[in-house]
């Protein structure tokens, strides 16, 4: 059973610099050859469309506050990845980011039990407090089967 008292927690905030070296690393990782993921590009570099992923890879200071969302982790899917962009990201930018659980529910499922799903969204602003996008990821728990 979904918990709903998560709703409007906030998981972290951390803040991690985009830097050319993995800007090219994680274009050449997801094979996008945009001459624009390259210093070279006229108003320099910009990141990938999902090169904000790497957020996860910094840890937010004081440690993850993830509160019970009353899910089984080890059977815990990655249902959905949206990302809404307000202006560029480029190389040189420090981004902070936010990230909060927005919406905690429950559905029926078509095979009988009910699924739990988990909303969560992360906020990236520039160094100038500028908002430059949202992300969004829903996790889904699908019903245990016997």
């Amino acid at each position: 059973m979904a918990n709903v008292e998560a709703i409007g927690t906030v998981i972290g905030k951390v803040s991690f610099p985009v830097e050319l070296g993995k800007v090219r690393e994680f274009a050449k990782a997801v094979h996008a050859g945009n001459p624009e993921y390259d210093r070279n590009a006229p108003d320099g570099a910009v990141a990938p469309p999902t090169f904000l992923m790497t957020m996860s890879l910094w840890e937010p200071e004081g440690g993850p506050n993830m509160p019970d969302l009353g899910m089984d982790w080890l059977r815990v899917l990655h249902g959905e990845q949206e990302f809404e962009y307000f202006a560029p990201i480029r190389v040189g930018d420090t981004l902070t980011v936010t990230t909060r659980i927005t919406d905690v529910y429950t559905k029926p499922s078509s095979k009988g039990g009910e699924l739990s799903f988990a909303v969560f969204e992360s906020e990236f602003e520039k160094q100038d407090s500028d908002r430059v996008a949202v992300s969004r990821m829903i996790l889904v728990e699908p019903p245990k089967r016997s």
